[in-house]
């Protein structure tokens, strides 16, 4: 890693413990920000309780019924356990961005006001219309991720990089809402986050602990704000207060 890599994955990873910090100050807003985790817990549990209930049924169908041979039952075993690691990250994924999509009202609120508070007065807000359209660049960037990230799972080497990859989309997740308020398309935002790819990867590290990741998530909208804020000023070369 060249020093400036490393000076913004670190400026990611901190900021997610100066946003506690501005949560434990502002308790009605952390208490926002958790709604909709106890909603995405229920959806994971239900959608594992599926998994669990027919697994061996979609494992047959997926790939094939138990051989009798001992390497062909040992390969047999091998993919069950992949397709295991599979389903429970791309279970873990994918909740966590559809609850993503349905909380980015709260989400939004809440990282309105972060702002608000760094900037010392009210950003400016997309219009209804503006609102509406970005809806569709919302379902975009979850449809992309969901894909990216399951593709990089599935593909032999490629997944050696998954870790990062995920850290990188989860990221972004919750680093976009500045960036949507002000109308910006998924592609805009998209290579954006990507020149600002090492902090976002530090601030998404924290979403990669296991099992964690619902308690994390909700927190990282008001660190990933602070984050974008700060790029935001840097790019149009308003120094920080």
């Amino acid at each position: 890693m060249t020093p400036s890599i490393l000076r913004e994955f670190r400026e990611g990873v901190f900021i997610y413990l100066k946003g506690l910090r501005w949560a434990k100050k502002n308790p009605f807003y952390l208490m926002l920000l958790f709604i909709p985790a106890v909603f995405a817990l229920f959806v994971l549990g239900a959608s594992w309780g599926f998994l669990f209930s027919y697994q061996k049924t979609l494992f047959e169908w997926l790939i094939f019924q138990k051989p009798e041979g001992y390497l062909m039952a040992a390969l047999y075993y091998f993919l069950r356990a992949v397709s295991y690691l599979v389903s429970f990250i791309a279970g873990v994924l994918f909740c966590l961005l559809v609850s993503n999509v349905l909380a980015a009202p709260l989400y939004d609120y809440v990282s309105l006001k972060v702002e608000e508070n760094l900037i010392g007065r009210k950003p400016e807000e997309p219009s209804l219309l503006e609102s509406l359209r970005l809806i569709r660049e919302e379902l975009k960037k979850s449809l992309f991720i969901f894909i990216a990230s399951t593709v990089l799972l599935l593909t032999p080497g490629l997944n050696l990089f998954s870790p990062v990859a995920t850290a990188f989309f989860l990221g972004s997740s919750v680093y976009d809402y500045p960036l949507a308020r002000r109308s910006w398309t998924f592609r805009k935002r998209l290579l954006f986050n990507i020149r600002h790819g090492a902090s976002i990867i530090g601030l998404g590290m924290w979403l990669c602990i296991p099992l964690l990741q619902f308690l994390l998530m909700p927190l990282a909208v008001i660190g990933g704000t602070m984050l974008a804020t700060e790029h935001l000023k840097q790019k149009s070369g308003i120094s920080s207060p």
